[in-house]
C-alpha cells in the first residue's frame, strides 16, 4: 500500500520452480487457457450436475483451441467435479452414499410431465416454425452483410 518494492515473492523464502521441475510444462499458456477451461466446465457440471453439458459449454465459450485429448481430459475433470459435489451432498444430507442429488441449481422436479399422442403434431408445427425464423434470421443476416459490405465500406 506504501509503494515500497518487497522483492521478489517467493513460498517459505525458496523459489518451487527450482525444487518442482514436474511443474514447468503447465507454465505454458497453452496449458493455462486448459485449465481455465477445464475450470469452466467443471463449474458448470457441479452446478448442473450434468458432465456432458460442462464439456459443451467450454467448448463453446471456454476455449481458444479444442482437440480431442482436451475433450477427454475435460470431461474427465467434469465427471470427477459432479461425483466429488454428490459425495459432500450426500454426506450433508446424512444419505452417505445417496448419489441421487444433481446438483447445486435444481430446477424441482416435474411429476406430472406426460404428453398425449395429440399433442405431437402441435410441437411439430412449433419446431417448423422455429426452423423457418431461423432460416429467415440467416437470410437477413446474410444480405445485411452483403449490403454492409458492398455500400457501407467502401464509403
Amino acid at each position: 500500500a506504501a509503494g515500497i518494492s518487497q522483492g521478489r515473492s517467493t513460498s517459505l523464502g525458496h523459489d518451487c520452480k527450482k525444487c518442482i521441475p514436474v511443474l514447468e510444462e503447465f507454465r505454458t499458456d497453452t496449458e493455462k487457457r486448459d485449465f481455465v477451461a477445464g475450470g469452466a466446465a467443471a463449474g458448470v457440471a457441479a452446478a448442473f450436475g450434468a458432465p456432458i453439458g460442462g464439456v459443451l459449454f467450454s467448448l463453446e465459450e471456454g476455449a481458444s483451441f479444442w482437440n480431442q485429448a482436451l475433450t477427454w481430459r475435460i470431461f474427465f475433470g467434469s465427471m470427477i467435479s459432479v461425483f466429488t459435489l454428490n459425495s459432500i451432498l450426500s454426506a450433508y444430507h446424512r444419505h452417505a452414499g445417496d448419489f441421487t442429488f444433481n446438483g447445486l441449481i435444481n430446477f424441482g422436479r416435474f411429476d406430472d410431465s406426460t404428453y398425449h399422442w395429440y399433442e405431437i403434431p402441435i410441437f411439430c408445427v412449433v419446431g417448423v416454425f422455429g426452423g423457418l425464423y431461423g432460416a429467415l434470421f440467416n437470410f437477413l443476416n446474410y444480405r445485411l452483410s452483403l449490403f454492409r459490405r458492398r455500400y457501407m465500406i467502401n464509403n
